[in-house]
Order: C-alpha cells, then sequence, then structure tokens
C-alpha cells in the first residue's frame, strides 16, 4: 500500500496534469481569439433559401443579410432566417439598400430613411448582444438623377441617426466610384460623421481595395460578386473582415 507521502505526490501530480491540460486549453482559445476571421458572405432574397448550418460547416464567420430596398422588405428577410442565423451561430448583421430623397419615395430624408431602417430591422429579430451593426449600403443606385451635395446630406443624417439609435455607428456600404461621387460634396461634419462608421469597400478584382476618403482604412471588404460557398446555390458575394474574431466580437453590439 502506498504510503501518506506517496499518496500526496500522487494528488499533486493529478493537480499539475489537470492544471497543465487547463492552460492548453485556454490558450488554444485565447489564439483562436487573435486569429483572422474566415471569410464571410451577404446575401438578398436573390440568392434563394440558405442552409445556414452548411454555410457554417464551411467556414464562414460571419454573414450579411439585405433587410430591404427603400420601402421594399426583402421577402426572405423574415423570422425564420433570422432564427437559423442564431441556431448556426454566425455572427450577422442586416442591410438597408439606400435612397436618396426623391418624387418616387416622398421625398424620405435621411432621418426618416434611418428610422425606416431600424424599424424594418428589428421587425424580424435583429438588435440582440452580438449581432453586428446595421449597413447602411450606398451606391451607385442609391443616388441616381440626384445631386451629390443632396446624396451628402442624406447620408449624414441616416448614418447619424442610426448611430443614435443603435449606439454605435452604422457600418458603411459603398464603393469607388459612388465616394468619388461622394466624397467631394461632403461637409467637415459630414466627413467626420461618415468616418466614424467602419468602412465595407465592394471592390472587385484587385489585391487589395481602394480606401475612400473619409476612411483610411476597411473593416469589411467585398471582394467579389461570383464567390460560392456550401449551403448557397450558385453566385454569392463574398466578404473579408480586417480584423480578429475578438475585433468582430468588439464591433457587436453589446
Amino acid at each position: 500500500m502506498a504510503t501518506f507521502y506517496e499518496q500526496l505526490a500522487a494528488a499533486q501530480a493529478d493537480r499539475d496534469a489537470k492544471k497543465a491540460a487547463y492552460d492548453a486549453a485556454e490558450a488554444t482559445y485565447e489564439s483562436m481569439l487573435t486569429q483572422s476571421v474566415p471569410d464571410g458572405l451577404d446575401v438578398s432574397e436573390h440568392n434563394g433559401d440558405v442552409d445556414w448550418n452548411a454555410v457554417k460547416a464551411a467556414g464562414a464567420g460571419f454573414a450579411f443579410i439585405r433587410s430591404a430596398d427603400g420601402d421594399y422588405n426583402d421577402k426572405l428577410y423574415t423570422a425564420t432566417r433570422v432564427a437559423a442565423l442564431r441556431t448556426a451561430a454566425i455572427p450577422f448583421g442586416v442591410y438597408q439598400f439606400a435612397r436618396v430623397a426623391a418624387d418616387t419615395n416622398g421625398q424620405r430624408d435621411g432621418v426618416t430613411e434611418a428610422a425606416m431602417a431600424w424599424y424594418f430591422a428589428r421587425r424580424q429579430g435583429w438588435g440582440k448582444t452580438g449581432d453586428l451593426p446595421i449597413v447602411y449600403d450606398f451606391e451607385e443606385a442609391s443616388y441616381a438623377g440626384q445631386a451629390a451635395t443632396k446624396a451628402a446630406t442624406q447620408a449624414y443624417d441616416a448614418v447619424r441617426t442610426l448611430r443614435a439609435l443603435q449606439g454605435r455607428p452604422p457600418i458603411f456600404y459603398t464603393n469607388p466610384d459612388s465616394m468619388t461621387f461622394l466624397s467631394p460634396a461632403l461637409t467637415d461634419a459630414q466627413r467626420a460623421e461618415l468616418a466614424r462608421c467602419p468602412l465595407w469597400i465592394a471592390h472587385f478584382g484587385v489585391a487589395s481595395p481602394t480606401v475612400p476618403q473619409p476612411w483610411t482604412d476597411w473593416a469589411f471588404w467585398q471582394y467579389t460578386d461570383t464567390g460560392t460557398i456550401g449551403g448557397v446555390t450558385g453566385n454569392v458575394d463574398r466578404d473579408h473582415y480586417s480584423g480578429s474574431r475578438s475585433d468582430l466580437a468588439a464591433l457587436a453590439l453589446p
């Protein structure tokens, strides 16, 4: 029979082994948090139904889903889609396609547009802790036929209102051509407001995207509209994130 001291030594060795295993697991977790986030994707009703569990299994680290285009609700932005994303444990945000005030939308200004985007997003279940901020999607069709100064006011008012509603700036989606149109018309105050938004830049066929003024770096890069991933039929937009998993978590709603 082992002596008391031998039993004590064995117990100590067991504790040391368990602590080493715990420390190794903790180190692995910490390492995972600082790794680059895998590519993500963004979809609308045009992509059809999505198998989000298959998307997760294919390595997607985040997703953006369209909630509305102006006052048109995306047919597949539903509580069912939101629940499926949560079940698959994919961090996600929603995007509102911007439409500058015009006769076709009752001259809806940026404040009203942002309030409408907030309502549409929350109605189907977005807005919980860990969800990514609302995206304000500003591109050529957003401002077609409108003056740059009017578009600048619209974007400024929408971004400022969304920041107030969700407690942090929205993500701003755009492309270099659209910002070539918009940037020269921005006032200093408008420029500063947009610069607070994480930039999601669409730029295809390049090694790295152009970063337009007033930003100095990009947060998300939509690098192709002809990507593929398990769970989505046909081509789909694919996106990089510039930071780590912990950075993405910090960007999300508290």
